[in-house]
This record gives structure tokens, C-alpha cells and sequence, in this order.
């Protein structure tokens, strides 16, 4: 476990980087977890959110992993989502993880 404000602080820095102009145009949705951000809108504007969003990140010295692009269907946080089907459900080690649990 870490330092508890620690994550929080992580969280708050990463939500402001995020909040770009479709983020506050409520044309963009946005999901952070310390670290971890993921946009969801449409692909015109997430196009515009992207670079908006890498140019804060260097402006402020943030490290990005590889971006994946554009995608509808993805792993974030334990979940797998599916912007097509309009799904979303635990990933597969979740699951595994509580099969181990529970059994």
C-alpha cells in the first residue's frame, strides 16, 4: 500500500492535465485513476482531445506509454470495455482472481 495522499495528489495533477476542451465542452467523457486516463467521445474530437492532451503532458514533463490510438474496445483498470456493444465486464484475470477467492 502507498501513501494514501499520494495517490490522491497523482489522481487530481492527472485529471487536470485531462481536462482538456472537450472534457469541458462535455463533448468528451473522462475516467483517471492516479495515474491512468482514458477519453471517450467521438473521434473527431478525441483526435483534437490527444493532441491537446500530449501537449500537456510534455508541457509539464508527464511520461506517456505508447499510445494504442483510437480504439472501442479495451482493458482499463481490471474492466474490459466495449464502446460498439455497449459493454463492459470484469477482464479474465479479474474473474480468475475471483473465482480464486470465492471458491
Amino acid at each position: 500500500m502507498g501513501y494514501r495522499p499520494a495517490c490522491q495528489t497523482a489522481n487530481a495533477l492527472t485529471r487536470a492535465i485531462g481536462d482538456v476542451d472537450g472534457v469541458r465542452a462535455g463533448e468528451i467523457d473522462i475516467a483517471t485513476c492516479v495515474d491512468n486516463v482514458r477519453f471517450a467521445g467521438s473521434v473527431d474530437t478525441l483526435k483534437l482531445a490527444e493532441v491537446e492532451f500530449k501537449n500537456r503532458c510534455a508541457m509539464v514533463g508527464a511520461q506517456l506509454n505508447e499510445s494504442n490510438g483510437i480504439q472501442v474496445r479495451y482493458d482499463f483498470l481490471g474492466e474490459t470495455y466495449d464502446h460498439n456493444e455497449k459493454t463492459r465486464k470484469c477482464t479474465a484475470k479479474v474473474q480468475q482472481k475471483a473465482e480464486t477467492v470465492l471458491s
